[in-house]
C-alpha cells in the first residue's frame, strides 16, 4: 500500500464515518445521562484535536489460528515481521509527538520494525483484553464450553468483562492529553483498539462487536465538525 502521507502532508480521504449517538436510553454508554436532545457523557478527555493513530501487531501463530492471544507473548511470524515492516511504509512522513506501544512482544516489535521503537512508551493499559480461561482458544472451542458466549457482552471467566476493557481504554485515552494537535500512534491489539476507537466515539462498548480489525492494520481517530470520529479504518 502506498504511504498515508503525500507531499503536502496528510491526506484525509474523501469520505467519513459519522458517529451516530441513539436517542434510546436503554443504548446509552455507561456513565451518560440522557436530555431530550442528545446524551451528555459524565466524564471527558483533552482528545478531539489530537489525531489518533491506531495500529495493530503483524501476524503471529495464534491470529494464523485464530486463537485469542491476551497475555501471552507469541512473536511475530516471519510474515508478520514483513507486514510490520509494511506499517513503517505507511506511515512514512508522518510526525508523531507521542509512540505508546503495549508491552507485549508482538507489538513492540511491530512498532521497532515500523522505525518507531526507539521512541516507544510502553504503556499496560494496551494491553490485549485478558481473556482469562479462554486463552489461547478459539470462539468455536469456547462456543462449544459456553454456547451463546459472545465477548462484548460476557467477558471471560477469570478475565476481563466489557466495562473494565472500556474503563481502561477511557483512561489511557485521558492520559494522551493535548500536544498541540500533533499525531499520536498507538501500537496495540485486536480487540483494546476495538474498545479505544468505542471510547473516543463515547458510544457503548457493544459497538465494538460492529467493528473488524485485520493484522498490521492502521487506523485513524479524528474529528467532523468537532465531533468524534473514524476517519480511517482498517487499511491493511
Amino acid at each position: 500500500m502506498e504511504p498515508l502521507v503525500g507531499k503536502g502532508g496528510f491526506e484525509p480521504p474523501t469520505s467519513r464515518s459519522r458517529t451516530v449517538h441513539s436517542n434510546l436510553t436503554e443504548l446509552l454508554p455507561e456513565g451518560a445521562q440522557y436530555t431530550d436532545e442528545c446524551w451528555v457523557p459524565l466524564w471527558s478527555v483533552n482528545w478531539l484535536t489530537v489525531p489518533i493513530y491506531l495500529v495493530r501487531h503483524g501476524a503471529t501463530a495464534w491470529t494464523d489460528a485464530r486463537r485469542h492471544t491476551g497475555k501471552s507473548d507469541i512473536p511475530l511470524t516471519e510474515v508478520g515481521e514483513e507486514q510490520a515492516r509494511d506499517v513503517g511504509h505507511r506511515l512514512a512522513g508522518i510526525e508523531f509527538a507521542r509512540v505508546v506501544c503495549s508491552p507485549r512482544l508482538r507489538a513492540l516489535r511491530t512498532a521497532e520494525l515500523a522505525g518507531l521503537g526507539a521512541r516507544v512508551q510502553v504503556d499496560p493499559r494496551l494491553s490485549e483484553y485478558d481473556y482469562g480461561e479462554y486463552e489461547g482458544l478459539t470462539s468455536e472451542q469456547i462456543q462449544a464450553l459456553n454456547p451463546g458466549w459472545e465477548l462484548w457482552a460476557d467477558g471471560c471467566p477469570n478475565g476481563e468483562t466489557p466495562g473494565a476493557v472500556l474503563a481502561r481504554a477511557r483512561e489511557l485515552l485521558g492520559s494522551l492529553g493535548q500536544v498541540d494537535h500533533r499525531n499520536v500512534v498507538l501500537f496495540g491489539h485486536g480487540h483494546i483498539l476495538r474498545a479505544l476507537a468505542a471510547a473516543y466515539l463515547e458510544v457503548p462498548v457493544g459497538f465494538c462487536r460492529h467493528l473488524i480489525l485485520r493484522v498490521a492494520s492502521i487506523s485513524l481517530l479524528g474529528q467532523e465538525h468537532g465531533q468524534p470520529a473514524i476517519d480511517l479504518w482498517d487499511l491493511t
